[in-house]
């Protein structure tokens, strides 16, 4: 089960899965699976980078990847990135090698939103 949230927001709230990204693993091969969500959620009246979350569980045990979409922005005649970046989670820093990869890749293959 995975919640989250933004309250009080007063601008634009958008909300959802990145490109309706959900799959299950077994990564570290111990015959349980790994489930990874990847979404979106943010509150802004401009075109700020939206906030952007990998939630992947085992078993009980949560790991996230929390950041901000790469957001690229045209300025007259040139152009200025934004965003991009994501920190992983003490438990995504201490848990298998094999999950930071996968984590990596599925960061730097979606990470753009718009």
């Amino acid at each position: 089960k995975i919640q989250d949230n933004i309250q009080n927001c007063m601008f634009g709230l958008d909300l959802g899965y990145v490109k309706k990204f959900i799959t299950a693993t077994d990564l570290d091969h111990d015959g349980l699976a790994e489930i990874w969500s990847m979404y979106h959620l943010t509150c802004t009246s401009d075109v700020s980078p939206q906030q952007m979350k990998i939630i992947m569980y085992e078993g009980d045990q949560k790991y996230a990847l929390r950041g901000e979409e790469l957001l690229t922005v045209q300025y007259d005649d040139s152009q200025s990135r934004e965003g991009g970046d994501g920190q992983l989670d003490k438990a995504f820093k201490n848990g298998p090698e094999a999950f930071r990869i996968f984590a990596a890749t599925l960061w730097q293959k979606h990470r753009v939103l718009r």
